[in-house]
């Protein structure tokens, strides 16, 4: 029998806003992962401001990254993932600073949401994304600027915009707004935010709108799983899963 000592484990630094309990969080990230997978968590304190683009790059500079990372060192961890993906993508061209910080203080591979999701539109083959999210317009501004850069064409989408806690959003609101951010010549939902609970509609909303659907959560589990060379793969959480690195 596999014991808790057995296990592989992700570390996750996660921004803290104080709208969720870790616990939730845990919950959803255990949702996209096999037996024998677990995560740890290490929040990155954040001031009690507006989402804005400004807000993302006071946290993307923030030291407190390196020392949410070196909290994690306790549970060796076989990889660390920085789970938000507006912090992330708002480095732009420099989306994998935050991951070589992190491997810089602990020796461990990392990998950032924004990073996670690239890979995951490359390896789905896809190219029209539709964007469904919580962000502000600005916010949602640079993510279309950042999947254009990288290759990737927005074709649709829709925002909740809301100033603060993203994290409250409901599952199915987020879903719905999913449903509306779809148009037909997107190849692909994009689900934003790694507050989003998703888990639990993916792969029914994949079937229904007839195309993948990639969230920031799942995206980053996946990533974080096949660089610490999980091979157990997980097929009611999305196509995305079954896909090697």
């Amino acid at each position: 029998m596999e014991t808790n000592a057995d296990a592989t484990r992700i570390g996750v630094v996660y921004v803290e806003d104080g709208a969720t309990p870790a616990s939730t969080r845990v919950a959803e990230l255990t949702k996209f992962l096999p037996l024998g997978v677990q995560v740890r968590l290490a929040p990155q304190p954040a001031p009690d401001e507006e989402n804005t683009v400004e807000h993302a790059e006071r946290l993307a500079l923030s030291e407190d990254i390196e020392s949410a990372a070196m909290q994690l060192l306790s549970y060796r961890p076989k990889v660390i993932s920085y789970d938000c993906m507006t912090v992330s993508f708002v480095m732009g061209s420099k989306k994998d600073e935050i991951a070589k910080r992190i491997e810089a203080v602990t020796g461990i591979p990392a990998v950032t949401t924004s990073m996670a999701v690239l890979r995951a539109l490359t390896k789905l083959r896809v190219q029209r994304v539709a964007i469904a999210s919580p962000y502000l317009a600005d916010v949602e501004e640079r993510l279309v600027q950042f999947l254009g850069s990288n290759g990737f064409f927005v074709v649709g989408g829709r925002s909740l915009a809301l100033e603060r806690n993203h994290s409250c959003v409901t599952s199915n609101q987020i879903r719905e707004t999913a449903r509306a951010a779809d148009v037909p010549s997107a190849d692909v939902i994009l689900i934003g935010c790694a507050g989003q609970k998703t888990a639990e509609f993916i792969a029914d909303l994949e079937q229904e709108l007839g195309k993948p659907v990639v969230t920031a959560n799942q995206a980053t589990m996946w990533a974080a799983m096949r660089l610490a060379g999980v091979s157990t793969l997980r097929n009611d959480v999305g196509a995305l899963m079954a896909q090697p690195w």
